[in-house]
């Protein structure tokens, strides 16, 4: 009946950077909602589903549509869509995250890195290659201009390399990762009729 849960656990473990399959085992026997004496579900069923990828940043949590119902005798049933949520009843399922920080940020700084030094090139050019005159006029020579122009063309070129590879890094939407042997229930959203009590 609507409104009651499937007790399951995690058989395969999820990684939310690809969509796919996910299977699941239920944990406990579940009874019919008049009685509760007519098994319905045995222990060991077995749920398939699938979850998509995570998208935003700052999601933590991988939601899941279960689809499928296998009983131990080989009969199964299709299930509408039914989500996944943890034991404290919040759709969806969150267990370890990883934000990629380091992806992120290593990039920007080895970036800093790269910039600074072409800075210091480009210094060195200004710096190194002129001459004074008589009346204390700068008196720029071929070699200088040449530095000055190189230098100035690979800061620029590093520059929008850096610029593209941070945003590539904080574009990307953190990865979820449940593991094998999650404890969840499958919230049932829409009445299942079982034509007659499990019979193995």
């Amino acid at each position: 009946m609507a409104g009651s849960v499937v007790p399951a656990v995690l058989v395969s473990g999820i990684n939310s950077d690809m969509p796919g399959p996910v299977l699941a085992q239920v944990s406990e026997n579940v009874f019919d909602s008049a009685t509760g004496k007519a098994l319905l579900i045995p222990q060991g069923s077995r749920l398939i589903g699938a979850y998509q990828n995570a998208s935003t940043d700052g999601q933590e949590r991988v939601q899941i549509a279960w689809r499928r119902l296998i009983f131990p005798n080989t009969s199964s049933m299709d299930l509408p869509q039914m989500p996944g949520a943890d034991q404290g009843g919040y759709t969806g399922f969150s267990d370890q995250v990883n934000n990629h920080y380091l992806a992120t940020f290593g990039p920007a700084a080895v970036m800093s890195l790269i910039s600074a030094g072409q800075m210091v090139g480009q210094m060195a050019a200004f710096g190194g290659g002129g001459l004074y005159g008589a009346y204390g006029y700068y008196q720029p020579n071929q070699w200088a201009m040449s530095g000055e122009m190189a230098g100035s063309a690979a800061s620029a070129q590093m520059g929008a390399l850096g610029q593209q590879m941070l945003g590539r890094g904080m574009n990307r939407p953190p990865t979820l990762e449940i593991r094998p042997g999650y404890q969840f229930n499958v919230m049932v959203t829409e009445d299942l009729v079982f034509l007659s009590p499990y019979k193995g």
